[in-house]
């Protein structure tokens, strides 16, 4: 492809991101229809099947971007840096910076019309992921408290996460990643 092909596909799976995740705001993913998109876009249908073959496909590609980039994100979080009592870690306050970079298309997913399987598919790669480093942290603890531990854990730290994109990002990266931080610190001190 000549380089300004390359420019025009970019511009026009941006544009299409962008109206869907517009869209996500108002309604349910489910009702949103190619032809809204194309007209918020204004690009013909043509144009956005030789893309996406529907909404669907559109949302999965987004959903897999931003999950590639939160899985190397996370991969670089080791346990020690998480539960430092220390200024949080830089990779924490990055992970932050990330999200807010990213945050209307993160909020869109995370919002009351966004997709549950993303959250889900989210869970599952930190439970797979950083569960396993924790579990030494409860050697005095049975395998089911460590399970109901990790659930508060992670479900507290997406209900932050959700209320900072929701209520407009008022606090700095910084300033979550040790609000966060000081949590799971805490929370796992009193659940040992």
């Amino acid at each position: 492809m000549k380089q300004g092909e390359d420019r025009r596909v970019t511009r026009t799976r941006r544009l299409l991101r962008q109206a869907l995740v517009k869209r996500m705001r108002e309604k349910s993913v489910s009702s949103i229809t190619v032809k809204e998109l194309c007209d918020e876009c204004d690009i013909n249908r043509g144009t956005s099947y030789s893309h996406y073959s529907d909404v669907a496909a559109l949302l999965e590609s987004i959903e897999n971007d931003l999950f590639a980039q939160l899985q190397q994100m996370l991969a670089q979080l080791s346990t020690e840096e998480m539960l430092s009592r220390n200024n949080p870690s830089r990779t924490m306050v990055a992970l932050f910076e990330f999200l807010r970079e990213n945050a209307d298309i993160c909020a869109a997913l995370l919002c009351d019309n966004g997709d549950p399987a993303f959250i889900e598919r989210v869970r599952v790669f930190v439970r797979r992921e950083v569960l396993g480093e924790w579990r030494h942290m409860f050697s005095d603890g049975d395998g089911e408290r460590q399970e109901y531990t990790f659930a508060f854990l992670v479900s507290g730290s997406m209900g932050m996460l959700q209320h900072w994109l929701e209520s407009g990002l008022t606090l700095t990266p910084e300033q979550m990643a040790a609000m966060l931080t000081e949590f799971i610190t805490q929370g796992v001190a009193v659940m040992r």
